[in-house]
This record gives structure tokens, sequence and C-alpha cells, in this order.
């Protein structure tokens, strides 16, 4: 995500929608807050210093956010703040002594909310691509939809490529997907600008969208698609589930054949393939500093 250049208005209602779709809202209990919140959770009133700080911060959070825990409690929130401010005022060479504002802070913080509605809608956007669900009120699509839920639901079975045969754990297509629209979907995207979150936080990701997939599933229950709350206290639950058997899945695997690992390296090359790029890999061995012995060769 790149700073605005268009007027500061227009750019920061297209930052602030960026995020959240006209499908999300299902996803959002309908509220009425007074006007006075609504001007205090905008950026409008922002200088431009202060507002290109901020477009670098809501990147860093929502990294953060799906790489280090995707429902924080409050102290950690505030964490990943201070820590994406710093790497902001890094990025954009402030003055060390420039701080959040409390109104900043609540804008920040509204991004939790957000980034997990956006994967949530991709989740829900994808849904019927990639295991079928059918639209219609019929007796016979109804309860299909219905045998469709019972198949992918128990023990992940719709992280597999083919659910009848759990032997491809997290390697269903749908998820490297959904990430690769969020963050790898060309070589300017925030996936390949910011690796290390994805090298050091896939675990946590995978959490995170499994939950998002299942949620979009559960959508599925009745026979025929109704919305259902992703902020239900079920999906933090539900969340905390997949990442504990995902990492007891690394410790089992660690002594044997170490596939969650050999799956995530895939995951990430697909990912970098998905963008356009070359793998890391072939890049750090393409870019190794010339050595002595390489100077040597020149004075032949």
């Amino acid at each position: 995500m790149s700073t605005p250049t268009s007027s500061n208005d227009e750019c920061i209602e297209a930052l602030e929608d960026d995020d959240t779709s006209a499908e999300d809202a299902e996803d959002l209990p309908p509220t009425k807050k007074p006007k006075k919140t609504l001007r205090d959770r905008s950026a409008r009133g922002l200088t431009a210093e202060r507002h290109a700080i901020i477009v670098v911060v809501y990147q860093h959070f929502k990294l953060m956010l799906c790489t280090e825990g995707a429902y924080p409690v409050s102290a950690d929130e505030d964490r990943m703040i201070a820590e994406a401010w710093t790497i902001a005022c890094g990025e954009k060479e402030t003055p060390d002594d420039l701080v959040p504002t409390e109104q900043e802070r609540l804008l920040v913080r509204t991004r939790a909310t957000q980034v997990r509605s956006a994967l949530k809608s991709l989740a829900r956007q994808l849904l019927e691509k990639h295991y079928g669900f059918k639209q219609g009120l019929t007796a016979e699509i109804k309860e299909y939809n219905r045998a469709l839920v019972a198949l992918l639901k128990p023990k992940v079975a719709f992280a597999h490529i083919d659910p009848h045969n759990p032997t491809t754990m997290c390697r269903h297509p749908i998820i490297a997907e959904i990430i690769t629209r969020m963050w790898f979907k060309d070589a300017e995207d925030d996936g390949v600008h910011h690796p290390e979150y994805f090298e050091n936080g896939l675990v946590m990701l995978l959490a995170l969208v499994l939950t998002e997939i299942e949620c979009a599933i559960d959508e599925w229950a009745t026979g025929i698609h109704r919305a259902v709350e992703l902020r239900a206290p079920k999906y933090k639950q539900n969340y905390e589930r997949h990442l504990q058997e995902l990492r007891k899945w690394e410790r089992y695997s660690s002594t044997r054949s170490k596939a969650p690992q050999c799956m995530q390296d895939d995951l990430l090359k697909t990912l970098r393939a998905n963008a356009g790029v070359s793998d890391q890999s072939n890049n750090s061995a393409a870019e190794e500093d010339l050595s002595d012995d390489d100077f040597a060769t020149y004075e032949i």
C-alpha cells in the first residue's frame, strides 16, 4: 500500500474503506454512534506528515496481527501498535520524539476487525469455487450443501486437497489463494515487501485463515447461505484451537517427516510465484556480495 497522492480527504476515505467490502458489513452488528465518535475515528484531522505515518502503521499492524496473534489482549495490541508506529517512523525518517495520539491509536485498533473481516470476505467469495456449494432453495440442493458441510468440518477436512483423504494438511488451494489476494497480488504487494512476517509467523496466519474458512463454511450449515458473525466468541476459540493443533503437529513431526515445515516452505514459494517474484533463495544467491577471491580473478 503506497502513500496516497490525491486530495487528502479522498485518499483518507479510500484508505478507511479499503479493507471492508459491502459483504463484510453483515459480519458487523449495526450500531448508531454519536457524530463526535465518528469524527474521533476518522483520519481526516491528521496533518499530511502524520497521515503518511498512519498509512504505514496500518500496513505493519495488520501484518503483525495476522502473524503474531489475531485476537490479542489489550496489552499485546498496544505493543503491536507501538512497534508498528516505531517501524513506520523509521521508514518515514521522522523525529524520534513523535508519538501516536489517542485518536491515532484508536484508528489503528479498528484495523483488527477490518483485517479479519477482509479475510472472511475472501473466504466467502472463494467457497463455492473451491468446495462446490450450490445456490438454490430446492430440498436436493439444501441436502447437498448440508452434506458438504458435514464432510468438510470434522478434523479440519476442508484444509486438505481431498477431504476424503486427509493427507495434505493446509495444502488446499483456497488457503494460498486467500493469502495471495490479501498480500501477494503482485511484486509491489505487502507480502513481497515485508517477507519477514510470513517467514516467522506463518503458523499463526494459517490458524487465522483456517478460522475464516471454517466460518464461511458454517454459513452453509442450514443448506442455504446465511451470514454468520465472525466476531462471535466461538471463532476466537476456533482460532486458538487451530493454532494449538498446528503447533502440536509441528512438535509431532519434528523427529519424523517434518511435513509442516515442508508445507510452509512450499506455501511461501507458491505465494512468491503468485506475486511474480523469484524464490528468495535464488535471489540471495544472485545478490551475494563479491569476495576477495572474486576480486583476485580480476587481477589476472
